[in-house]
């Protein structure tokens, strides 16, 4: 569509972004934030046209500390300028703080759920970030939803990306021989969200 997006990963402490775009995350947001590198040196071009990101760097002690400097916001505006879409990367909502501060800083949040694999708790948090946070632009999107053998399909087609994984066990943020509580049905999730 013409549009000149960019993605920025926003998890200092578990960054995935350089994975699925296969680079090294040598340099990036931190290297920026602290005035090791500019954004040029940073960015990188994707194989979609108009479709650029920068990696998160390397993982800083103070990741919130991060996010809420004025150099942040010097980036953003600096990023603004530059594109018509800057999208977050962040860590999971709920588990560490810097996901709710760079959401301060977002037009509308997206709220990623995996079916059959996210805590049902964690649909509850969408209306904690309404309710406690004041967001009033947040959807939920529930993603790698099972389509076979639905109503009225007996196959499966959309559109995707993947950036080799999520988050859950085995990502980082969660005991790594834990198993996380799958839901049974997305269905689940809809009496949680408002």
């Amino acid at each position: 569509a013409d549009t000149k997006v960019v993605v920025i990963d926003l998890d200092l402490r578990k960054p995935k972004i350089h994975l699925g775009f296969g680079v090294e995350n040598n340099v990036g947001i931190t290297s920026i934030l602290i005035g090791r590198a500019n954004i040029d040196e940073c960015l990188h071009n994707s194989e979609i046209d108009n479709l650029k990101f920068i990696t998160a760097g390397p993982l800083p002690p103070n990741p919130s500390e991060m996010i809420m400097s004025q150099a942040f916001e010097d980036l953003l505006k600096d990023l603004q300028e530059r594109f018509d879409v800057v999208i977050f990367d962040t860590p999971p909502v709920g588990l560490v703080t810097d996901g709710i501060i760079a959401m301060k800083y977002a037009v509308h949040g997206l709220y990623v759920l995996r079916a059959q694999y996210s805590k049902l708790e964690f649909s509850q948090n969408v209306n904690k970030l309404v309710d406690m946070h004041g967001f009033t632009n947040v959807s939920a999107i529930l993603n790698a939803v099972n389509t076979q053998n639905t109503y009225g399909s007996d196959y499966s087609y959309g559109y995707g990306y993947g950036y080799g994984g999520g988050y859950g066990a085995g990502y980082g943020y969660y005991e790594e021989d834990e198993v996380p509580q799958g839901i049974k049905s997305w269905k689940r999730f809809i009496p949680f969200l408002k």
